[in-house]
């Protein structure tokens, strides 16, 4: 659920007398629709009524805690928003995002839909068992080798440039992929630790969607290792690649080559 909220005033900035607010979801042409929680499903029908003492506080703020349209079957609906000051009615249609906010609704405001998905199509649409997913959303490869230095004992590990993938925000779960090349830096430790981690944070392993530590790496040879992991849906963000040496100078360096490519993939579930 989004906070959406919104605080009416008079041009003097005075509080209005009487409000009526009302929000419902709306389909095709701003009508009334009842819809799904994909996340929950939970049915959505009828309509929140807010008024001055009931919902409108004394400043003329409200507030509605309100299921992101991309999480609400049939596809395609938006929120209609109905304030009525006095004799004077304002509407507006607002597509409210999954996550994030609060956000006030004037930054939401959408175009009302001329046309909708029918329901059973939509369903069908939807169906994460009739449709499996496998569309790719971002893959980066990197073909040149490089020495990356985690820090705290190995906890966190330095991430890999040219790795990162941008997950959008959708209904479903998304793998990612990994394959690291891993060598031994002259000098440096014969194991490493890779991961998968949400990029920015560090690399931290607490927070590593799969990890691996290829043992036994010398410098004369690369090692190739392959890493899994399925983020939840509505998982959006920046994912990459991270290593870092286990002992000593915790460097960890990577040797892959056009035929050896080190990768990550995101793949819609």
């Amino acid at each position: 659920m989004t906070t959406v909220y919104e605080d009416l005033g008079l041009p003097s900035g005075a509080t209005p007398y009487p409000v009526e607010v009302r929000v419902r979801l709306a389909g095709a042409g701003g009508r009334p629709a009842m819809g799904k929680v994909v996340s929950t499903g939970e049915k959505i029908v009828g309509e929140e009524l807010l008024r001055n003492g009931e919902g409108i506080d004394s400043s003329g703020m409200w507030s509605l805690e309100l299921p992101g349209n991309a999480d609400i079957q049939p596809e395609g609906t938006t929120w209609y928003v109905r304030r009525q000051v006095g004799c004077h009615v304002y509407v507006s249609y607002l597509s409210v995002p999954v996550t994030g906010g609060p956000f006030e609704a004037f930054t939401l405001e959408d175009d009302p839909l001329g046309t909708i998905t029918p329901s059973a199509l939509s369903a069908h649409a939807s169906d994460l068992d009739l449709h499996g997913g496998g569309t790719t959303l971002d893959v980066k490869y990197v073909t040149t080798g490089g020495v990356v230095t985690g820090s705290g004992g190995g906890l966190f590990l330095a991430e890999i440039p040219g790795t990162t993938v941008t997950v959008p925000d959708l209904a479903r779960p998304i793998d990612l992929w990994g394959r690291y090349v891993a060598k031994q830096q002259s000098g440096g430790p014969t194991e490493h630790a890779w991961a998968i981690v949400p990029q920015g944070i560090g690399g931290g392993v607490f927070f590593a969607i799969d990890s691996g530590s290829p043992a036994g790496l010398g410098t004369a040879t690369a090692r190739m290792g392959f890493l899994w992991g399925q983020l939840p849906a509505h998982s959006a963000g920046n994912y990459c690649l991270a290593a870092s040496g286990a002992s000593g100078n915790l460097t960890a360096a990577y040797d892959p080559s056009a035929l050896q490519k080190l990768s990550l993939r995101a793949v819609a579930a």
